[in-house]
């Protein structure tokens, strides 16, 4: 997957969709959307933003996903 800073992710230039995954700044995650080429999804209340391919399974609401996020 691909982390990013921000709240939202746009789709131009995808031939694929993607799984987006909201978290929070403590690593929280707020909210999973599907990305469709051309789209956009975002979460106002994000701090990052990890972009996992549809053939992953992403983590649940709630799910405090491990590791440090950088600062």
């Amino acid at each position: 997957g691909l982390l990013l800073r921000g709240a939202s992710v746009h789709g131009r230039g995808m031939i694929e969709p993607l799984t987006a995954v909201f978290l929070d700044a403590s690593g929280t995650v707020l909210a999973v959307r599907c990305l469709q080429p051309g789209g956009l999804v975002r979460h106002p209340a994000a701090a990052w933003t990890l972009e996992l391919p549809v053939s992953i399974p992403p983590p649940s609401v709630g799910a405090r996903l491990a590791g440090t996020l950088p600062r």
